[in-house]
């Protein structure tokens, strides 16, 4: 398989390790730089500063091969666009009504979350914190714990904003009240398969080790033979007071790898078969 890999991506750590390890296992790659607000793809050491971006040179990718994206959102969006086989894993699956309806409420985090748009969503007053996402893994901004008063001058901001934006007034977002969590894991699921994973979070503490308890193990699986949002997939898992709960899903061409073994999620990607 040919990978593609965003460049500029290097800030993390564990790109430089998915990178040196294409290299280790003799696996074709690329570095690019997808264009801003386009769907083009530039050379890793191209200049974009005062280019025209329609006079920017892209660099030659064989479609006609196997290949597999690494990288911000967009990537996976140029990579649908040009029909690339598996390119990204991201559908309309990545959406957090798709996850209560086949999951069940009842499994996830935040199950008794108020969903609405940008323009309409407003926070109960007996709300004092609470955690807002987008419904969609479009990382159109990250999930964050506010105080009710932050949350409603954010939104009042957001709404004032004219032109280019990562939120619009229809887009969907979600808010809940903030539970309380014991610890975090990350699992890469290939083919309904965990093929790596991490513990990424202790109570308020961020703490990467690729150590996962076994009963996070063993309810990921109840969840997998349940339903996929497709055959690879990154699922985030709480143990709660009230016991394992689904924190959210991300497609798995952007994710975070923490301390999971990146050799195993390459080589459950290279084993895929279409």
């Amino acid at each position: 398989m040919f990978w593609v890999v965003q460049s500029n991506l290097y800030k993390e750590n564990s790109f430089q390790e998915l990178i040196r390890l294409l290299g280790k296992m003799d696996i074709p790659y690329t570095l690019v730089k997808p264009l801003p607000f386009t769907l083009k793809l530039a050379h890793a050491d191209a200049d974009l500063n005062g280019q025209d971006m329609n006079s920017i040179e892209e660099p030659f990718i064989d479609g006609n091969q196997p290949i597999m994206v690494c990288g911000a959102y967009t990537m996976g969006k140029i990579a649908k666009d040009r029909g690339w086989t598996p390119g990204a894993f991201i559908n309309e699956n990545f959406e957090f009504d798709a996850w209560c309806e086949n999951w069940g409420k009842d499994n996830m985090l935040n199950g008794n979350a108020i969903v609405s748009t940008v323009e309409s969503i407003t926070a109960p007053n007996n709300w004092t914190k609470l955690f807002a996402r987008p419904t969609e893994d479009t990382k159109s901004f990250a999930g964050k714990v506010f105080h009710r008063d932050d949350f409603k001058s954010w939104m009042d901001s957001v709404r004032k904003i004219e032109g280019f934006s990562t939120l619009y007034p229809d887009t969907r977002i979600m808010i809940a009240p903030v539970q309380d969590i014991y610890c975090e894991y990350r699992l890469f699921v290939v083919d309904k398969k965990i093929v790596t994973g991490s513990l990424y979070k202790l109570r308020d503490q961020v703490i990467y080790n690729a150590l996962i308890d076994q009963s996070v193990i063993d309810y990921a699986y109840q969840m997998i033979e349940k339903w996929t949002p497709d055959r690879a997939f990154v699922l985030d898992i709480a143990i709660t007071e009230n016991g394992h709960k689904i924190v959210e899903v991300n497609n798995i061409n952007s994710s975070g790898f923490y301390a999971s073994d990146i050799s195993k999620f390459i080589m459950a990607i290279e084993d895929m078969k279409f």
